[in-house]
């Protein structure tokens, strides 16, 4: 396919890696020096942030924290911005229709399906959120991911 992107894997642990530069929403923006890993996680609803970066879109969404399920809610008639990652090469889009959740038709509230790892500031999770923005194909022998929108 025209489309694809592909990235670079790297094995670590019982998983594949591939690394970022940055994430963005809207204004803000997540960059670390040194190696800075991603990795797909077909099993997770949410994509799961640095700590540091989840307190910022969250304040910036005005997302309440539910303690009883641990879920962020949003207004869900509010405007939102796409959620990007950047790579060496590529730059990957979600639109916010794949993160925001609405669970019934009359909810005034939905879920950010975004959630923070503490203790591991240098690694991004990309769960359904953005596999159902991209499908994803791996060669494992060719240490590469490719990924093509799903149109």
């Amino acid at each position: 396919l025209s489309n694809e992107k592909y990235e670079p894997l790297y094995f670590l642990g019982n998983r594949y890696n591939f690394e970022f530069l940055a994430v963005k929403m809207g204004y803000t923006e997540f960059v670390k020096l040194g190696i800075t890993l991603t990795y797909p996680n077909t099993m997770d609803p949410y994509i799961t942030v640095p700590d540091e970066f989840m307190k910022k879109i969250a304040y910036d969404l005005g997302a309440q924290a539910d303690i009883r399920t641990g879920k962020y809610l949003v207004d869900c008639e509010q405007s939102f911005n796409s959620f990007e990652i950047f790579t060496a090469e590529n730059k990957y889009i979600i639109e916010p229709k794949n993160f925001i959740i609405k669970h019934n038709p009359n909810d005034k509230q939905c879920e950010l399906a975004f959630r923070s790892f503490k203790g591991f500031e240098q690694e991004v999770m990309l769960g359904l959120p953005f596999l159902h923005q991209y499908c994803m194909t791996v060669e494992a022998r060719e240490k590469r991911v490719y990924f093509a929108p799903i149109i």
